[in-house]
């Protein structure tokens, strides 16, 4: 009798591990930002976010307005991160930091169910640079 629970728990186990492993997930980045001068055309930001295969990828987008990437599929334990920071592009000073309200946010999609916010980041107040991270477990 003995055996045969222990055969059962062992198959249970292994089941629900087989499940983890088939499950696919997608992650939403998203950000909102607002300029301190909307009337500046030289407003940029400079996003950081980790891709579906780990590595650091590096965007650029006008400041002001929406901007959202999905990427996936990633397996559990992909750790997601979201970055940015607000420049003034001039030739003398192409990096020089400027101040803009950016709200950020992880969503993520469990087998291409609907998305999930997972992390936020919703300061009003302004800033030149901003991050969250999610782990999915």
């Amino acid at each position: 009798m003995k055996s045969l629970l222990r055969i059962l728990i062992i198959i249970t186990l292994f089941q629900s591990c087989n499940k983890d492993s088939q499950n696919q997930y997608y992650v939403k980045y998203l950000i909102e930002s607002t300029s301190s001068n909307p009337q500046q055309t030289k407003l940029k930001l400079i996003i950081n976010i980790t891709d579906e295969f780990g590595k650091s990828k590096e965007i650029n987008h006008k400041t002001g307005g929406k901007w959202e990437v999905i990427i996936g599929p990633v397996k559990k334990g992909f750790n997601s991160k979201l970055s940015t920071k607000s420049i003034f592009e001039d030739p003398a000073d192409p990096l020089m930091p400027y101040n803009a309200k950016m709200n950020l946010k992880i969503e993520v999609s469990l087998n291409n169910g609907p998305f999930i916010s997972k992390k936020m980041d919703d300061s009003a107040e302004w800033r030149k640079n901003a991050e969250i991270s999610h782990t999915i477990n």
